[in-house]
């Protein structure tokens, strides 16, 4: 410690980390040697840099993986009171001293056990014992009578704002966080506010996430099938049910779509991209980047401009610009990524693994051209048909209730208005399922209150408009307006009317339920896995495909997933690689493309009670969604700013068109 500084060799260290509980779905508290080994290649991999064993000493062989493979170590004494707090024992802390590891910068006098003297004699044992290394405890933060425990501000789950307002205040101690972001389920929204902090303040020394794996046994149910259990399925009374399900990989170790966004923010390579080149900032303490080579690409759509790879010598905390030619492009969106890449196999990844990563965007999307060409209309009784070539679109009563092309059906409901998705565990933590309830309400029930449609006098467009309205109070309209175009384009304007004093939205959509064939999708968007308006620096803007059915992201308690932002186009095809293509055309849009409804995954409490066939596909088009929010998961609401009003208008626009391969 220097000047209220924690260093290392001089340095300023930034603990950005992770807590650990020694566990296995197979095993339990008993972890094997692959399974340690797989975690600190992954902490690695991520960008991870220190774990706190949370809540115990861990087994002696972790201590040698972290000194080999370079991660620093809050090691934690086995001592939680918790909601007993002050009825604490004797206390003999010489067993959790384990030696002088390298990886050991910091002695944990326990976890939640409230303060007192018993508490400050053993943070004075540790000193005594071993002066060379710091002392934490978080609990003191409950009575600063005895701060001494503490050579740090530590606190749990402090809101970026509060930890902010403790540094612009001449602390006298540095700050980490013991456990924040509080990964439940879908989660880890508002992380960069934390990191944030890293540039802004210099003893804003860190934290550590709450945690790494999801806690959940192995076993088999009573139909013999093997799955993940959790609190409350072994009749075990009381229980918090999935409330250890809070990890950023899942019980069987398999990454989960949070892991993507902590490697990003925790990334020590910091790549500034724009026309000119790059600017590369390096965080790490004591190597410069020659371990690196650094990639860079220009894409328009699918089609690579250039690409090509540079070395830069970048010394620790300096910053440097390298011009690059990206090429001559083409009208339209652009593009620029510059990635860093390991030079050579080390021991916890591969030749040209990728550490970190930038973008920048330059022009615009350009979105479909169509072609003024007659249409051919059919007025009915209450219908009205519009053909095409081989295109055929048909709306009635309920709305666009028929998509063809080439005699084959697309449009198994109309689509309509969608204010809800299935409730995330962090929204079930501050109720927001109940105090939004209403939109489930709306979402559910709608009334089709008019209809209207105008046939241009040339045939070259027709428009239908529908009016839903949603009782509530004030009551809620959107209109839905259908242009439809050769050679087969459906234009869809969504437009809702704000209201005042109804509660916080979850999103604004539009639902087409439509044939389960369509079970392929790709798309230029951010990706490749799931990411939500509060969680997606750490995807890229790319081309990305995958299956319906990979995107239903296996959280404990199946809730709201599958989510992609800043979407320009996504493809949805069958086995025959014809589809429909939704494209943007004002702003970029959201969607999820699911094999269950929202109301499906919503009545769910585990992931086996979800069929094992998909009828249909659940495709959402979405102008906005709401966060996930992870501050913490028993109150604390998604960023304001990463929130819904009722009260502002909704407008987006994007089109439809159908995807075929020509017949030879």
């Amino acid at each position: 410690m220097r000047d209220g500084i924690m260093q290392l060799n001089g340095k300023r260290i930034v603990f950005r980390g992770v807590n650990r509980h020694e566990f296995s779905c197979d095993n339990g508290r008993v972890i094997s040697h692959e399974e340690m080994l797989y975690d600190i290649r992954f902490m690695k991999q991520h960008n991870i840099n220190a774990v706190r064993t949370s809540h115990y000493p861990n087994v002696n062989e972790w201590y040698d993986l972290c000194d080999q493979y370079g991660i620093y170590l809050i090691d934690e004494t086995n001592m939680e009171s918790h909601g007993s707090w002050q009825k604490l024992g004797q206390l003999e802390p010489s067993w959790n001293i384990p030696g002088n590891l390298k990886s050991v910068l910091i002695y944990s006098c326990g976890n939640e056990s409230y303060a007192g003297e018993d508490i400050v004699n053993m943070a004075n044992y540790f000193r005594a014992t071993d002066p060379t290394r710091l002392v934490h405890y978080e609990g003191c933060t409950w009575n600063r009578d005895y701060s001494e425990a503490t050579d740090m501000e530590s606190r749990m789950y402090a809101k970026a704002k509060d930890i902010a307002d403790y540094l612009q205040n001449a602390p006298k101690k540095p700050y980490i966080s013991c456990e924040y972001m509080h990964a439940m389920g879908n989660s880890l929204g508002g992380m960069e506010k934390y990191i944030e902090l890293e540039d802004q303040y210099e003893k804003y020394q860190g934290g550590f996430i709450w945690d790494y794996i999801d806690q959940a046994i192995s076993h088999t149910n009573d139909f013999g099938e093997k799955v993940l259990g959790y609190g409350g399925d072994f009749d075990d009374r009381n229980t918090d049910y999935n409330f250890c399900g809070d990890g950023i990989v899942f019980a069987n170790r398999m990454p989960s779509p949070k892991a993507d966004e902590v490697k990003y923010q925790y990334q020590d390579i910091i790549l500034k991209v724009d026309e000119s080149g790059v600017s590369i900032r390096s965080k790490r303490l004591f190597k410069d980047t020659s371990d690196l080579i650094f990639k860079y690409q220009a894409t328009q759509g699918k089609e690579v401009i250039r690409e090509g790879a540079f070395e830069a010598i970048v010394k620790p905390q300096e910053e440097i610009h390298v011009p690059i030619d990206f090429g001559t492009f083409h009208p339209g969106e652009v593009i620029l990524t510059v990635s860093a890449h390991l030079k050579e196999q080390c021991l916890w990844a591969d030749q040209g693994f990728e550490v970190a990563f930038g973008q920048c965007v330059l022009g615009r999307y350009n979105d479909m051209p169509y072609v003024e060409e007659p249409l051919v209309v059919i007025p009915g009784d209450g219908d009205l048909g519009v053909k095409c070539q081989d295109f055929e679109v048909l709306f009635s009563q309920e709305g666009l209730s028929s998509l063809k092309y080439r005699n084959k059906e697309y449009m198994i409901r109309g689509p309509r208005p969608v204010f809800m998705r299935a409730t995330t565990d962090n929204e079930r933590g501050y109720a927001h399922h109940f105090t939004s309830n209403v939109w489930n309400g709306a979402s559910n029930a709608q009334a089709l209150t008019n209809m209207n449609y105008h046939i241009a006098e040339d045939l070259h467009e027709v428009s239908i408009t529908y009016e839903y309205t949603v009782l509530l109070q004030p009551r809620v309209r959107v209109e839905l307006t259908y242009y439809v175009r050769s050679p087969g384009i459906v234009r869809v304007k969504y437009h809702y009317y704000g209201q005042p004093h109804l509660p916080e939205v979850p999103l604004f959509g539009t639902l087409f339920t439509l044939s389960h064939k369509l079970d392929h999708f790709s798309y230029l968007g951010r990706g490749p896995h799931e990411n939500y308006v509060d969680r997606k620096k750490g995807s890229r803007i790319g081309f990305f495909e995958s299956t319906v059915k990979d995107n239903l992201t296996p959280y404990l308690k199946p809730q709201a997933c599958g989510n992609r932002t800043d979407v320009r186009e996504v493809t949805l095809l069958d086995h025959d690689e014809e589809g429909l293509r939704f494209t943007m055309v004002d702003a970029p849009f959201e969607f999820t493309a699911l094999p269950f409804s929202w109301q499906m995954i919503d009545a769910t409490l585990h992931q086996y009670e979800l069929p094992e066939r998909s009828y249909y596909t659940y495709l959402t088009i979405m102008n906005k969604q709401m966060g996930v929010g992870g501050d913490d998961s028993w109150g604390a609401p998604v960023l304001d700013e990463y929130c819904l009003k009722a009260e502002d208008d909704q407008e987006y626009i994007f089109d439809i068109m159908p995807i075929h391969q020509e017949k030879d």
